[in-house]
């Protein structure tokens, strides 16, 4: 089903609103998100947020009947009142504009297609002197892999030849002998998943695109507002680079509840040639170091003490640290205002080279011009009305790649996106508006008569 267009079909959705509110509101507002999979929503009481969590079991029974069979993404505002208000908008947005959670249905602005905050740009840096972990066993681990999974179908050479071409690089002979023992399967080292011994992993098959493809920088970031504030500082043992994903961390295992081992291909300086490392699913960016080699892991069940880069160790939250502190610091990439009952004043950090993220969405700037004097910056994240003074003054920063509005209802962070989607060149989001005609009502007949009378 495409976007419902006619009011009569969002009636029953806009009642439900008000039987779920107390009968002391007069007026509910809602922005409602549907999503493929799910939707979420947010409300207004009489124009205040609830204090509390509100009922909403009709609304919800009416909503998931609209979301049944969406072929479409798109977000609604909703409006009813005990004095016969009805009234939607549609909220359609382009591709270059990301879709928020809940009621906040206007997520990042993007201005080029496939951009990618900086973490998730930054490219492996191939070490020619990286070499394989002393005490590398091919033939240890293939025998192994034969004892553990009897009867494995093994890969290729082909298979593997077409790997290596891809990626670019050879893979480590130990991965070689693992695949050519057995492509797939469980390798199961212990059977009980409590023990502290390292349990196995599932062979991930070379063929695999799904697992392959996850963890590329691309698809690692959820959204730009999350990935825009990633940090990562370089391993202190220098054994993993920096980096949100490449295709040089070649998964090779899982844990069943997905996670990944990856030969890295592209260690850092004091690194290992084919180390594992793991990716976790719930982290965006980063790796951590599991052992020296998939030999030492499996055959050896030999862990190393976990290192990887340093998350968040470039960021600040400035409702914790003195601003002159902040702007001690050289390495400064993200700067969060965090929540503030007062205005921030962003002086001592201008100019800084290195700030890359502003994110100002719960407090508000003493100067909301300041945000100009940071050469490096490329993302930004403000209140409405800190927006508005950058707009009204023709000051939004030339060298933003991505923007995000908070603290307004729908539709003025719509009519604030698109004042800046006008000004970079990129397609607006729409707004459809559906209203209840209210058509005057015929008296009864009866009621003329007895006049007459």
């Amino acid at each position: 089903m495409t976007v419902p267009r006619d009011i009569q079909t969002w009636l029953p959705t806009l009642d439900a609103m008000l039987q779920d509110a107390s009968p002391r509101i007069n007026l509910v507002e809602g922005a409602i998100t549907f999503a493929e999979h799910s939707f979420g929503w947010s409300f207004t009481y009489d124009g205040a947020n609830p204090t509390n969590s509100p009922a909403t079991d009709y609304f919800r029974e009416a909503a998931f009947r609209i979301h049944q069979g969406l072929d479409k993404q798109f977000g609604a505002v909703l409006r009813a009142s005990r004095a016969g208000l009805r009234e939607v908008h549609l909220v359609e947005l382009p591709q270059n504009v990301s879709y928020g959670l809940g009621g906040d249905i206007v997520g990042d602005l993007v201005r080029d297609d496939g951009a990618l905050p900086a973490p998730y740009r930054r490219q492996a840096e191939r070490c020619p002197r990286a070499a394989p972990a002393p005490g590398t066993d091919p033939s240890a681990l293939a025998a192994l892999a034969a004892r553990k999974i009897p009867g494995a179908q093994p890969a290729t050479q082909e298979e593997i030849l077409a790997v290596e071409s891809r990626l670019g690089i050879a893979l480590p002979e130990e991965i070689r002998a693992l695949y050519l023992t057995a492509g797939s399967g469980e390798l199961v080292l212990n059977e009980d998943p409590d023990a502290g011994d390292f349990y196995g992993m599932d062979i991930i098959p070379l063929g695999d695109g799904p697992y392959r493809q996850a963890y590329l920088p691309e698809n690692r970031l959820s959204a730009w507002k999350y990935g825009a504030t990633e940090t990562l500082a370089p391993d202190p043992n220098g054994r993993i680079q920096p980096l949100a994903g490449t295709a040089l961390w070649f998964p090779v295992g899982t844990d069943g509840a997905g996670n990944v081992y990856c030969a890295d291909l592209a260690p850092a300086e004091n690194g290992h040639y084919g180390q594992v490392i793991f990716l976790d699913h719930e982290l965006n960016t980063g790796a951590e170091l599991v052992s020296d080699s998939f030999t030492d892991l499996l055959v050896h069940q030999r862990l190393c003490p976990p290192t990887g880069p340093v998350r968040d160790a470039v960021k600040v939250y400035l409702n914790r640290v003195a601003i002159e502190d902040a702007a001690a610091r050289d390495d400064l990439e993200v700067v969060c205002l965090g929540i503030s009952d007062t205005a921030v004043d962003l002086g001592p950090l201008l100019d800084h080279s290195s700030v890359r993220t502003i994110d100002a969405s719960y407090s508000r700037l003493a100067e909301p011009m300041q945000v100009n004097s940071f050469p490096a910056l490329e993302y930004l994240s403000m209140t409405s009305r800190d927006w508005r003074a950058l707009l009204d003054t023709d000051s939004v920063p030339g060298g933003l790649m991505a923007a995000n509005i908070d603290g307004a209802d729908a539709i003025e962070t719509v009519a604030i996106a698109n004042e800046i989607l006008t000004r970079w060149g990129r397609p607006l989001i729409t707004v459809t508006a559906l209203h209840l005609e209210n058509k005057p009502r015929r008296r009864a007949v009866w009621w003329r008569r007895s006049k007459l009378n």
